[in-house]
């Protein structure tokens, strides 16, 4: 896989707004990381109807992984050069 840049936008769906938000997250940081970056951010964006709790999660939607949490220590580059995270991809923050 070729690598263009050093960020993958990710369309991030928060259940309690049904709303979907897009985000783009630097290869550099931990998949649990990015998770904890986007809740406080949707929780100041969205305070009446979200709050970030203190162990927030990404969940793929779909595709072969759907279903199952990002695991918190990965890092987004490697998920992204093992074709598990791509430009567009919908995650759901849990």
């Amino acid at each position: 896989m070729r690598l263009m840049g050093d960020k993958v936008t990710l369309n991030v769906v928060l259940p309690a707004t049904g709303k979907t938000y897009e985000f783009r997250v630097s290869f550099d940081l931990l998949a649990g990381q990015a998770a904890d970056l986007m809740a406080n951010l949707l929780s100041s964006c969205e305070g009446c109807r979200y709050v970030a709790s203190a162990a927030a999660d990404l969940m793929f939607a779909d595709g072969p992984h759907a279903g199952t949490l990002l695991d918190e220590k990965t890092t987004i580059r490697s998920l992204v050069v093992a074709d598990d995270l791509y430009d567009g991809q919908e995650l759901v923050l849990v």
